[in-house]
């Protein structure tokens, strides 16, 4: 089947990635499992992408995920900074 739009097939192209599995079944939940028990070992890897990976979020999972934590992050240091700030009268 041919695109009527060649265009959009380019526009499309750069953000289709194949996410591959084994060909045995492995559910979500074992997946996550086994994501959870290394992250176990590693700590550090759970603030990374790879380690969301790890526990079977998808790519925009991961996206959302990540800039929920930035806004999130960026509030509390916001807070911190009004909090230290001296009271203006009017």
């Amino acid at each position: 089947m041919k695109a009527k739009d060649p265009s959009l097939v380019a526009t499309l192209e750069p953000t289709m990635r194949p996410k591959w599995r084994s060909a045995k079944f492995v559910s979500r939940a074992a997946e996550a499992d086994a994501g959870m028990k290394q992250l176990q070992s590693m700590p550090w890897l759970a603030e990374t992408e790879v380690g969301l990976d790890l526990i079977g979020l998808t790519d925009e999972q991961i996206r959302r995920a990540q800039a929920e934590r930035r806004r999130t992050q960026g509030n509390v240091t916001l807070a911190a900074i009004a909090a230290q700030a001296p009271a203006t009268t009017a």
